[in-house]
């Protein structure tokens, strides 16, 4: 398997090296899992397809591949995690598994070329700041299962003019919308109960309708 660093056994992808030249690669077979930061810095790698074999991945496994455009991942991973496509500024498509749960904290950061994205509605559960920076996404619809927008979600999210929020939003954290200055409008659904600050500063052209009381309140203090 060339200079790829595995574990003995081969089911575990430690580390590729960073100074290869190939833009794509297809994880063996044999790995079961791949480890945090394992194809960090690969400048040129820009397609990478990850088999239904492998069950985890560790944290900021693509972080700063400044190449990579598409990668798909393994149907059995079901929580893609912290940091994982920390400023890969060229992603412009993620194939996730089909039961994906959870996108971790700062999952998509400084993807600052991904246009969409679309997640399965098994997702219930987004981390803090998992899109900060996508300045290139334009719409977003927040899967139905998902009760909480955390903080720092979308900060910074410029082109960001088509949100929906599910009916089952119940809190926005803080700055979850701050630098989304392209937002003309959102619908905040009546079952949100908690806003927190700054959730709209910087959203100078926003209109908040069929909200509750304590985001319009949040809109005015923004």
């Amino acid at each position: 398997m060339g200079d790829i660093l595995y574990t003995k056994d081969k089911s575990v992808l430690l580390k590729y090296p960073p100074q290869k030249k190939a833009t794509s690669y297809n994880v063996s077979s044999d790995v079961k899992q791949i480890a945090g930061n394992a194809f960090g810095d690969c400048a040129n790698l820009q397609e990478v397809v990850v088999p239904d074999g492998v069950t985890g991945l560790g944290e900021r496994v693509f972080a700063n591949c400044v190449s990579l455009s598409k990668v798909t991942l393994s149907n059995q991973i079901k929580e893609v995690p912290e940091r994982t496509f920390e400023n890969c500024k060229c992603l412009l498509e993620v194939v996730l598994a089909e039961e994906t749960s959870k996108i971790g904290n700062y999952c998509f950061t400084g993807c600052s070329s991904l246009l969409q994205l679309e997640l399965p509605n098994t997702v219930s559960e987004f981390g803090r700041g998992a899109f900060f920076g996508c300045a290139a996404l334009s719409s977003f619809e927040v899967p139905q299962k998902v009760t909480i927008i955390p903080a720092e979600c979308f900060f910074e999210c410029e082109s960001l003019n088509d949100i929906v929020l599910n009916d089952g939003v119940k809190e926005i954290g803080d700055s979850a919308f701050q630098g989304a200055k392209n937002m003309e409008s959102i619908i905040v659904p009546a079952s949100v109960e908690k806003v927190g600050y700054s959730v709209f500063l910087n959203c100078d052209n926003l209109m908040v309708y069929g909200c509750t009381d304590v985001a319009k309140n949040a809109a005015q203090e923004s």
